[in-house]
């Protein structure tokens, strides 16, 4: 029996049927609003599993030449590092897919996918010296798409935005899988637990000026959360072992000491024994770690 069944790779702070959480996964969802038709036997790694979606907030305008070339300048290493070629999401050709940029609007690797070849060479702008005309003809001709790069305040005018997205994916089935629906969720953990050991301290370290970077991938928000709450709990135990010494000191008795301290964990255990046998409640996350910290503020 799992006395105590742990999740400590999520906060369950989502309210699913929250109109804000709905936008969100909308917006995170876009590029799945076309649909198909999966084939019967699907290559390696020729469907989506997950992805690295990173945010540019800035308190300027992202559409100029100097700050969008601060992006591709940026965004080029995330391809270069080790075993990427391994994970990401695969093209027809076997080649990876390109990622979903604003980059990728001028330097032509959408441009194949989106447009006609008569366009392709109109937006082909890897120096970003006609942002406002190739901005306007990709507006014109795939506004889906862009809509899925800028945030709500993107101006085709000027043309100006103060939030961009960018997203790579990455595939499965994974190597020793032929399906990507045969443990699909575990072929999906495998994949962001690689992102999470070998993309965090990249995508962490991307840097824009004037602008702030976000990033949300499922393996790195797990890792932190697991990271945090492996803290919180060395605190909790320095915590225990400070009222340990103070109890010791104030009271002069190591049986009042142990008995005291032994309540505190007492209340912890017995409570949660009851959460988890008589209430049925199969659950043990993040928070209830951080109630050790009522419980020794209330029994100290």
């Amino acid at each position: 029996v799992d006395v105590f069944p742990t999740v400590f790779d999520d906060v369950p702070l989502a309210i699913v049927n929250d109109p804000s959480y709905l936008r969100y996964m909308a917006w995170v969802n876009a590029p799945e609003s076309v649909k198909y038709k999966r084939s019967a036997n699907p290559g390696k790694r020729t469907q989506r599993a997950t992805g690295i979606f990173i945010i540019y907030k800035s308190s300027q305008n992202l559409l100029t030449q100097p700050l969008l070339t601060d992006i591709q300048q940026q965004e080029r290493r995330i391809p270069l590092a080790p075993g990427y070629n391994s994970t990401c999401l695969l093209d027809r050709k076997g080649n990876c897919t390109p990622p979903v940029s604003i980059v990728g609007l001028f330097d032509g690797t959408l441009g194949s996918t989106y447009l006609n070849d008569s366009i392709q060479d109109f937006v082909y702008d890897p120096t970003f010296e006609r942002v406002s005309d190739v901005i306007g003809m990709w507006r014109a001709a795939a506004p889906d798409l862009l809509d899925t790069l800028v945030g709500k305040d993107f101006n085709v005018t000027v043309p100006s935005v103060t939030i961009l997205r960018s997203m790579w994916w990455f595939g499965y089935p994974i190597e020793g899988y032929a399906d990507p629906d045969v443990e699909s969720d575990q072929q999906i953990q495998t994949v962001n637990t690689w992102i999470a050991d070998h993309m965090t301290d990249l995508v962490t370290s991307i840097s824009v000026p004037h602008t702030r970077v976000l990033y949300m991938n499922e393996g790195m928000a797990s890792r932190a959360v697991q990271n945090q709450v492996i803290y919180d709990l060395a605190l909790a135990i320095g915590s225990l072992f400070f009222v340990w010494c103070f109890m010791w000191y104030q009271t002069r008795s190591l049986t009042i000491t142990v008995v005291g301290i032994g309540g505190i964990l007492m209340a912890f255990v017995v409570t949660n024994l009851f959460y988890r046998f008589v209430l049925g409640y199969q659950f043990f996350g993040i928070f209830h770690v951080l109630s050790v910290f009522i419980i020794l503020g209330i029994g100290a």
